[in-house]
């Protein structure tokens, strides 16, 4: 616990029993010294600052003066004739009394009496309040979402202060899908995973340093992407219709090399098939590869029938 640094201030002043500065002000700590028309009452030193108060009143054959100040030389009663007793000033103790031996006058010193203050206040580690103070010691309690620190006590107001702060977070479970949407509600603490409407658990992950727990789910039913074999997901896989566009078709039967050779720029009825067989095998689609074969039959009756007319030519 702390309480705050008193300012040094080592000044020394001369004033009347009133208060009142009769010599101008000094750094440092002087003595009384002489003022012209009084005489010295006592002298008062705070222990705190170190600041030096002389205090005078007017010369006078009078008897001996009593004179009641705080640690700062500031009057708290009127001066009395005499020697009187330090009494009680109220909101003050008495610290000491200080009787000046050449003249007699007597000086009570004084200071402020601490304000009891018995009440109870909760803060948090900056001094910000989190719970409404109450008059007298309370016990810190329970404050929501916070955690106790320490409790201060200053001994001489009485007032008590608990300190918290913020509760580390608590324990939760999520359950996502493996694109981090939720598909359950939070829920406090480690719970399992249990199960998920229309969902199968993927996998579990536990932070280490929270302890928080990560449910990771999957719809049913859904493939990993790129398995073998399932249908759409690998195109190019033999045996499946319209997934593998360029698959050759029936053999073509090889033309007979006795052939006559054709005029430049002259094309047989046989090579005018061939090309649009070739053409319609190349789209790639199941009607135009099942007319290619089609055309495939068809061009071997033509070319049966060319032979045997060109045999007749002969």
């Amino acid at each position: 616990m702390f309480t705050p640094t008193p300012i040094v201030n080592k000044v020394t002043e001369w004033v009347d029993t009133e208060g009142k500065v009769i010599r101008p002000q000094e750094d440092g700590s002087k003595v009384p010294g002489k003022v012209p028309n009084y005489e010295l009452v006592g002298t008062v030193t705070n222990p705190e600052t170190g600041k030096v108060t002389h205090i005078f009143k007017p010369t006078t054959p009078d008897k001996p003066s009593t004179v009641w100040v705080d640690v700062n030389g500031k009057p708290l009663k009127p001066t009395a004739p005499g020697k009187e007793e330090a009494g009680s000033v109220p909101n003050y103790k008495l610290v000491r009394t200080v009787t000046n031996p050449e003249t007699g006058d007597v000086i009570h010193i004084f200071t402020p009496t601490p304000v009891v203050n018995k009440v109870t206040e909760w803060v948090d580690t900056e001094g910000n309040v989190i719970r409404p103070k109450e008059e007298g010691s309370k016990v810190p309690g329970n404050v929501p979402n916070y955690e106790l620190v320490g409790t201060v006590k200053d001994p001489e107001t009485g007032k008590v202060t608990h300190i918290f702060k913020p509760a580390t977070k608590q324990i939760v479970t999520v359950w996502v899908d493996e694109n981090g949407k939720p598909v359950r509600p939070l829920a406090k603490g480690d719970n399992p995973a249990g199960s998920v409407s229309g969902y199968e658990l993927v996998k579990t992950i536990k932070d280490p340093e929270t302890g928080n727990v990560l449910h990771v789910f999957k719809p049913k039913g859904s493939a990993t992407p790129g398995t073998p074999g399932t249908p759409g997901e690998n195109p190019g896989n033999p045996g499946n219709p319209g997934e593998n566009p360029g698959t050759p078709g029936t053999p073509e039967k090889p033309m007979d090399p006795n052939s006559p050779a054709k005029p430049e720029g002259e094309r047989s009825p046989v090579d005018v098939v061939k090309s649009q067989f070739k053409r319609l095998a190349n789209t790639g689609n199941e009607t135009t590869n099942t007319a290619a074969a089609g055309f495939g039959a068809l061009i071997a009756g033509i070319a049966v029938a060319v032979r045997r007319r060109q045999k007749k030519d002969k």
